[in-house]
């Protein structure tokens, strides 16, 4: 029998500055929130339909498990919540502002 070594590939390290940025900046919440209350009534409509959008499809990609990171979901149903809450606020300052 022959002695063999198994040799395991050397890792290689990436030269300094080269940054792999595929995901998109990230938002803080406040941020979100101040764009979303700058928003008029019909532009948070479609904020919703396009998110409910998403969150079903990323749903459906879950049940086929093709969705890589399923966390997504949660942070998908917070930013509905969220938009429903300024939707919930600007139509409570309205009725303040008629009385």
């Amino acid at each position: 029998m022959a002695d063999s070594k198994v040799t395991k590939p050397k890792k290689t390290t990436k030269p300094a500055g080269t940054k792999q940025s595929a995901k998109p900046a990230k938002r803080s919440t406040a941020d979100l929130l101040n764009d979303l209350r700058s928003s008029s009534q019909a532009q948070l409509n479609n904020a919703l339909i396009e998110a409910k959008a998403d969150l079903k499809k990323a749903q459906q990609m879950l049940k086929a498990g093709e969705l890589p990171a399923s966390h997504v979901i949660k942070q998908m149903k917070a930013k509905i919540a969220r938009i429903h809450t300024v939707m919930t606020e600007s139509k409570n300052n309205k009725d303040k502002e008629a009385k």
